[in-house]
């Protein structure tokens, strides 16, 4: 599913300057005493993904960049990979 597409599909991050590191979270169920101090399973993201750039003028150029709307259907969104 998702995490398949995900690890397969293609990227230009490593190649653009000032790109650092990537990594995707997976949200899991934690134990019985995280349960009650933290959002419902429907309040909260199962993914989370972050991008370390060497500066903000870097993260934006990517941001405003072929790449990022190549990553991210073309839209700005992620709607397009993730469906």
């Amino acid at each position: 599913g998702f995490e398949k597409r995900w690890a397969e599909r293609k990227s230009r991050l490593g190649t653009l300057d000032g790109f650092r590191y990537f990594t995707l979270l997976r949200r899991i169920d934690g134990p019985a005493f995280f349960k009650d101090s933290r959002p419902g399973k429907d309040d909260a993201p199962d993914y989370i993904s972050c991008t370390l750039w060497e500066s903000e003028d870097e993260y934006t150029a990517w941001r405003k960049g072929d790449a990022f709307k190549e990553a991210h259907g073309g839209s700005g969104g992620i709607a397009a990979f993730a469906s």
